[in-house]
């Protein structure tokens, strides 16, 4: 029998579960569980469900509450030929018992989308973005196992981890305590809630600050996201950060050319993501010398700079589509059809490395959702197979 320390207890703080042949290990958050659990895999068994038995354990509360739920894997009936969505579960299960949650988290989603998309699959999903300390993510997997796989043993798991996450990380929008005790008499009004409230407007600095204009257009924007973009955005906690310009917040990015554009410096750009934080800027640098601003932008293309960052936080909170294979293989063959001409003012999208087909996915995000700007129509003419994958991968 392997063990995964000396002494039997497993050594790493995050979620995992671990399987070797018919070994199962599990911990959780900082909560050290000493137990062997045998798996036992009867062949006529159906759908290859697998039996687990827990020989002698010692936990703390959490831990026993998990074990006593049972951690059920989906396992391969004996003599049944893989698919690839099983083949990239597998291959998921692999890199999770190595720690590399980010990798592992990319296959069981590919598993998902290849029609493996098990209970198991979205489990160890969760578990590996947890791993990777997104925890509203992986919350919200959890609560797609409780939706998808309503009284399987998964969904129990998966409410035990919620609960945990809940008490233990956060704590949820809907349990905030007010700012200030409210005035006797008063009515009670429940705090606001949700990605469109998650707006915070900058400061400026020696030049004009963001005008209600601009405020506005953003606000009408939100509200006009597709139901399913909004709540994407609105589970995944981004947040959206408005500014006169870069230079507002970090000075120093008057010095740092521009990705695709080396003359231009960051603080010529009209927005830009950080994680899910989203950042969108109302005016151009004028002189880099006085650090003087020019004239505000137009709505349009303000709101077209929200609708781009909007596509790079959607491809991070919904596993990195811009990574698929076959969005890659789009993307390769809108670029490959382009001449020298076509390429001039497609810099952003022709970087090198995973950059240039998050951002052409970014893009074809924007205009699918009704961003438009002076290279809109240059863009759908010269990338159509990537925007028709985008738009075929988030249903727009």
């Amino acid at each position: 029998m392997q063990r995964l320390s000396k002494n039997g207890t497993c050594p790493s703080p995050q979620v995992a579960i671990f399987g070797w042949d018919n070994i199962v290990y599990a911990s959780a958050f900082g909560f050290n569980v000493q137990a062997n659990i045998i798996l036992s895999v009867a062949e006529d068994q159906i759908k290859g469900i697998a039996r687990v038995k827990l020989n002698r354990f010692k936990t703390n509360q959490l831990a026993r509450v998990l074990l006593a739920l049972g951690l059920v894997l989906v396992a391969q009936p004996l003599g049944m030929a893989k698919t690839k969505g099983e083949d990239e579960f597998t291959d998921g299960v692999n890199f999770y018992t190595k720690h590399d949650y980010a990798t592992a988290t990319d296959l069981f989603w590919h598993s998902i989308q290849d029609g493996n998309g098990t209970a198991s699959t979205w489990l160890y999903m969760a578990h590996s973005k947890a791993g990777q300390g997104k925890l509203v993510e992986a919350r919200a997997d959890y609560e797609s196992v409780i939706k998808l796989f309503k009284d399987s043993e998964q969904a129990k798991v998966a409410a035990a981890w919620i609960k945990a996450l809940d008490a233990k990380t956060w704590r949820p929008a809907h349990e905030q305590l007010p700012t200030a005790p409210e005035k006797p008499g008063a009515k009670a009004t429940p705090p606001a809630e949700g990605f469109r409230t998650r707006l915070d407007v900058l400061p400026a600095s020696g030049h004009p600050k963001v005008s209600a204009r601009m405020i506005a257009t953003i606000k009408q924007t939100i509200e006009g996201l597709p139901k399913s973009v909004y709540k994407t955005l609105d589970e995944g906690g981004a947040k959206i950060f408005l500014a006169a310009n870069v230079i507002d917040k970090w000075p120093d990015c008057i010095n740092m050319p521009r990705p695709g554009s080396p003359d231009q410096s960051i603080a010529d750009e009209p927005g830009r993501t950080y994680g899910r934080d989203i950042y969108v800027y109302e005016r151009p640098l004028f002189s880099k010398a006085t650090k003087e601003l020019g004239d505000a932008r137009d709505q349009q293309e303000i709101k077209a700079s929200f609708l781009r960052q909007v596509g790079r936080v959607l491809d991070d909170c919904t596993g990195n589509y811009s990574r698929d294979p076959s969005l890659r293989t789009a993307y390769t063959m809108d670029v490959n059809s382009l001449d020298d001409r076509a390429k001039i003012g497609m810099e952003y999208y022709l970087l090198e490395g995973n950059d240039g087909p998050a951002e052409a996915c970014a893009e074809a995000v924007c205009t699918l959702l009704g961003g438009r700007h002076k290279d809109s129509e240059r863009f759908e003419k010269n990338f159509p197979r990537t925007e028709s994958w985008v738009k075929t991968r988030l249903r727009l």
